[in-house]
């Protein structure tokens, strides 16, 4: 598979209160690219106030992935994680806005703030002041092809206003 291919199977799954109330839809994504397998556990409700989108998801890569694009509003996108690996280095974290030719079907994804550096093990925490205004991002992970895997089971992206 060639390395900017991917595979994606979604399932809509519903999402209900404590009292049983349908609050909204959930998505579940499975992305498989080169070197790299990223699963998307995702809620479209925010679970508590001034969170506008989150998202849970856990995270494999060993050169590079990039996760799929979901709709975020607010003005500020965040990422926290715990990764392990069987050695110290720092991976690199990005943030990637869909822009398309209006009409076209043609996409790409436009990097937005800068680049964030977390270590190999351990938690790190990112955010960027980005007035998301409803559209579509996406993270990038990226790290040196020196044979280490770097994986999280816990993944947590989130806006807010």
């Amino acid at each position: 598979m060639e390395e900017n291919q991917s595979i994606q199977q979604t399932a809509k799954v519903g999402m209900l209160d404590m009292n049983g109330k349908r609050i909204g839809l959930g998505r579940r994504l499975l992305v498989a690219t080169s070197g790299a397998i990223l699963a998307l556990s995702v809620t479209l409700t925010p679970a508590y106030a001034g969170v506008v989108n989150s998202y849970t998801s856990t995270l494999t890569v060993s050169t590079w992935v990039t996760g799929a694009y979901r709709t975020y509003g607010g003005t500020a996108i965040h990422i926290q994680l715990n990764t392990t690996a069987s050695q110290n280095g720092t991976y690199q974290i990005q943030v990637l806005r869909k822009d398309c030719i209006p009409g076209g079907g043609v996409c790409w994804g436009t990097v937005v703030g800068s680049a964030g550096n977390c270590p190999y093990n351990g938690f790190c925490s990112l955010s960027w002041n980005i007035n998301l205004g409803g559209l579509q991002y996406a993270f990038y992970f990226s790290k040196p092809s020196d044979g280490v895997t770097v994986s999280s089971t816990n993944v947590q992206m989130w806006s807010t206003n």
